[in-house]
């Protein structure tokens, strides 16, 4: 029997995939398959992979032009064949041999549709980070080991974190929406609800890396910042739907720090900002409150900014940043608007 399938996706990643498949196959939990979809690589990803399967018959792969990553991962949760089924990116990988094994262990043992273990943060210096202070990364860590409602837990990054099960996943139709970014939330959050409860393993079972690219929400004429909201409001209707209040204020808290801005930049974008608008029209009258009570704030730092810019360009004769809080002035005015229309 497959105790687990690793489902990863893979594109343009000739430089980590090695490092990433080597951890996978080296865990102590030997019933795996590991299915890998190469979305349309430019590099020597495909031919990596196909080294790799002709060593170890548990690694499967297919190859075709790019689809994008949520229509790999749905791609590769319809051909898995485990009973779990956990998802892995190709530049990241598990910091510890027995990840697999302790968390099917933990799911097994205590009867639970998911389990998960905490999140950790390789950085382009080599040093990793388990620690996350901030509010909003919170759910990163957990308070305690053993069995969670996800009512009491209420999170939506790190489902790569987690291992489900495929049944589950598969006769619920839960899978990735279409968007080019903000995909992952939404699956995580109906899989969370779903399972009802989870196994939480004080270990740490994930290792991200990042430096080694940059995540730019601004191009693809605009769909990015679409998929951003799409995300967003999905994960808002949901929370919203099952009374998760405290996911709620994450998704609020993801639109005024983590995405600030993204969200400034979708009045230049006509797509994206009538999809910041849709996001606006599902938002509850008070957290409608809080994001306009936000933005002024903004628009007052930004004015004292802009005195001070002023002040300097006449010392200096240098215009760049009076010119920049002008137009982030600019952009402010119609969210506010539009927080009012929304209500």
């Amino acid at each position: 029997m497959i105790k687990i399938s690793v489902l990863i996706p893979v594109f343009n990643q000739e430089k980590f995939i090695s490092e990433c498949l080597d951890k996978v196959l080296f865990q102590t939990l030997k019933d795996i398959e590991i299915i890998c979809v190469d979305d349309g690589s430019t590099d020597r990803s495909a031919e990596i992979l196909a080294e790799y399967a002709a060593r170890d018959r548990r690694l499967r792969f297919v190859s075709h032009q790019n689809t994008g990553v949520a229509a790999a991962r749905n791609e590769l949760l319809l051909a898995a064949r485990g009973q779990f089924v956990i998802f892995l990116d190709p530049d990241d990988y598990y910091p510890a041999d027995d990840v697999l094994e302790s968390l099917y262990d933990a799911a097994i043992s205590h009867k639970c549709k998911a389990a998960g273990g905490e999140f950790s943060i390789l950085k382009k210096d080599g040093t990793v980070r388990t620690d996350f202070p901030e509010p909003r990364l919170s759910g990163y860590v957990f308070r305690r080991e053993g069995v969670i409602d996800y009512h009491d837990y209420q999170f939506d990054y790190g489902f790569t974190r987690f291992i489900f099960d495929r049944e589950m996943i598969v006769q619920n139709k839960i899978f990735f929406p279409a968007y080019l970014r903000f995909e992952d939330p939404p699956f995580f959050i109906q899989a969370m609800l779903c399972a009802e409860k989870f196994y939480a393993l004080k270990k740490v079972v994930y290792l991200y890396r990042t430096g080694h690219k940059k995540v730019d929400f601004l191009g693809n004429d605009g769909k990015k910042l679409c998929g951003l909201f799409s995300g967003i409001r999905d994960c808002y209707v949901l929370a919203e739907k099952h009374k998760l209040m405290q996911l709620r204020n994450f998704l609020l808290q993801r639109i005024l720090v983590s995405y600030r801005r993204e969200f400034f930049f979708c009045n230049d974008r006509g797509m994206a900002r009538d999809e910041f608008q849709r996001l606006l029209n599902v938002l509850a009258p008070e957290d409608l409150v809080r994001l306009a009570d936000q933005l002024r704030q903004w628009l007052l730092e930004a004015r004292i900014a802009q005195k001070k810019s002023t002040a300097l360009q006449n010392k200096s004769g240098r215009s760049g940043l009076a010119h920049s809080v002008k137009k982030m002035i600019r952009r402010i005015f119609p969210f506010l608007r539009r927080c009012k229309k929304a209500k």
